[in-house]
């Protein structure tokens, strides 16, 4: 359809694909080199951690403080006093499309919900999907937790200049389209959460994915049932809740960064350990 609409009018290629793209309400694409337009979010007291606030979220749940401080903090991970009465940390897109919010204290907020998103966001846009050129490794992940984890999972097996981790602030949304084509070619990994919404909605990033030829797979972590009664179903949960002899034992930790390994052809859902 571009070659034909470019012969046709006697356009450039790059300026029908973007006439195509505009038609059909995909807005633009980011990989063209263009820098993309901030977005409204704003964040009224947003600013940088300082180190003991920063010790403390890495205390709460065994994060890596250095990983967090590194990878982290320049652009993405930000310190708000007094959100909604309560200190909270932001997890950001740096350009302003979608900024996720969570208590210092680790309760719910008010309406009890763990997370809540800045007005004005994109829950679409994948957080750190700014910087997805410049990697060819990626792993995408749902939620605040499960991404604090893993970029601390990523920094201590010395693989955080070799692997991209990505965050859906939520099990519901599809990956913008504005955005999608920067995973072409690349090597996907998706960190599902081992429940109905989470493999649904790892199902469906991974179908979009595939359409822009990347190559992915889904990782789900066993549900291994703990003392008080619950299971585990994500990935922060087995460094968080799980005992560490346990854990130590369970194949898909072992597997979880070997990219090269293919998991997951959907059977395994809600399967207990």
């Amino acid at each position: 359809m571009v070659h034909w609409m470019s012969r046709k009018y006697e356009i450039s290629r790059a300026t029908a694909y973007l006439q195509l793209r505009a038609e059909r309400g995909l807005g633009q694409d980011e990989c063209l080199g263009s820098c993309p337009k901030l977005g409204p979010v704003y964040i009224k007291g947003l600013r940088d951690f300082t180190g003991q606030e920063l010790e403390q979220l890495c205390a709460s749940r065994t994060f890596s403080f250095a990983a967090l401080k590194k990878q982290l903090c320049l652009h993405i991970l930000k310190y708000v006093p007094c959100y909604s009465r309560h200190n909270a940390y932001a997890l950001c897109d740096p350009l302003r499309r979608v900024a996720v919010l969570r208590r210092m204290d680790g309760q719910p907020w008010i309406d009890d919900q763990k997370a809540k998103n800045a007005p004005g966001s994109n829950s679409k846009i994948p957080i750190g999907v700014h910087e997805i050129g410049s990697f060819v490794d990626v792993m995408l992940c749902e939620g605040g937790p499960d991404y604090l984890r893993l970029v601390s999972l990523l920094h201590e097996s010395d693989l955080d200049t070799d692997i991209l981790p990505l965050m859906m602030s939520s099990a519901m949304p599809r990956i913008d389209p504005r955005v999608i084509n920067g995973f072409a070619n690349k090597r996907v990994r998706i960190c599902a959460q081992n429940d109905e919404s989470g493999i649904a909605a790892a199902q469906m990033w991974q179908n979009q994915l595939e359409t822009v030829g990347a190559t992915t797979d889904i990782w789900v972590p066993p549900r291994i049932q703990l003392p008080d009664g619950e299971f585990t179903k994500d990935l922060d949960d087995l460094f968080w809740k799980l005992d560490p002899d346990i854990r130590s034992k369970l194949r898909e930790v072992h597997e979880l960064i070997i990219l090269d390994i293919r998991l997951f052809p959907a059977h395994g859902l809600l399967k207990r350990g």
